[in-house]
This record gives structure tokens, C-alpha cells and sequence, in this order.
């Protein structure tokens, strides 16, 4: 037997909800645009969660929301860039050229450094892939946890291994 929701059941649970959704449609980046639905159940999860009146219902404040659906933007930003993630250009990316020799120079690239990143020890790999994918190595630090020193020596030494790979398949970085 499922138990319904005493927040559902709430008059103001339409309002709250409607307010959220424009809350995280107003926060959101373009790249987490696909992702808003899922924002707005996590503020709700976290409102349902931590504020409730004596009396049970939902009573927010519409500038409390917005601070709600700011946070949890934040927090799945935040759980995007800890993620592993591709650490090389799609296909599309890299056959925008309507050059057919340049698409294929590309994909063979392309190719190699998907090849030559799976050769790497994972710490290098992984931080390798994030300086790849823009982030500086004070950013790479923070995100895995990592004094300076090290994200710095993982990104280097990576890049080192990535460039030496490269070469031995003839390809140049």
C-alpha cells in the first residue's frame, strides 16, 4: 500500500512547486537546462524535508524558494563537475569541417587520445580529462580533493604521457 504525500495533499504545494520551477529555470546554465525537472524534486525533497509549520503545512516564503532553487542549481553543478566525463571532443565536434581531410585528420586524433587516455594511471587520466575539459588545477584540486601539488603534478605528468603516447602513433599534439 503507497502512502500519499501530505505535502501533495497541501493547498500551497501547486504554488511552491510553480515557484521553484521558474526559480530553477531562472538559475539554471543552458547545459542543465535538460536537468530542471530533477532540480525542482530535489529543492522539494529538501524543503518537504527540513521546514514544516507545528501544524504540518508548507508555509515559504516566495524569496526562500528562490534561495532554495538557487542551492540546489549549485549543488548539481557542483556534482556535475566531481563526475567523470568524456575527456575527448564528440565525433560531431571534431567533423564540424566540411574539409573531408581535415574531418578525418580529426577523427583520427580524436581516435588516438581516446586510445592513448586509457593508457594512463586513473589519477593522471582523471585529472587529465578535467584540465581537458577546461577546468584550471586549482579547480581539479577541489574537485578531487587534492592539495595543489598534486593535481598539479597529475595534470603535467598526464599531459607528459598523453604527448609522448601521441607521438609514438605519429600523431602530433
Amino acid at each position: 500500500m503507497v502512502k500519499a504525500d501530505p505535502a501533495r495533499d497541501d493547498p500551497d504545494f501547486g504554488r511552491i512547486r510553480a515557484v521553484l520551477e521558474r526559480a530553477v529555470q531562472h538559475a539554471c546554465p543552458p547545459d542543465l537546462a535538460g536537468q530542471a525537472e530533477d532540480i525542482v524534486q530535489h529543492a522539494i525533497v529538501r524543503l518537504v524535508a527540513r521546514v514544516r509549520d507545528a501544524d504540518g503545512s508548507l508555509d515559504f516564503g516566495s524569496s526562500y524558494l528562490w534561495k532554495v532553487a538557487h542551492h540546489a542549481v549549485i549543488d548539481e553543478l557542483r556534482r556535475r563537475r566531481v563526475r567523470p566525463e568524456p575527456t575527448s571532443p564528440s565525433p560531431d565536434a571534431v567533423a564540424g569541417s566540411d574539409d573531408p581531410e581535415v574531418a578525418l585528420t580529426g577523427q583520427r586524433i580524436t581516435a588516438g587520445i581516446d586510445d592513448c587516455m586509457q593508457g594512463i594511471s586513473p589519477d593522471r587520466r582523471a585529472a587529465l580529462g578535467l584540465y581537458l575539459q577546461g577546468m584550471s588545477v586549482p579547480e581539479i584540486a577541489r574537485a578531487r580533493r587534492w592539495n595543489r601539488k598534486r593535481a598539479e603534478n597529475q595534470v603535467y605528468r598526464g599531459l607528459a604521457d598523453l604527448r609522448k603516447c601521441l607521438l609514438s602513433k605519429g600523431l602530433r599534439p
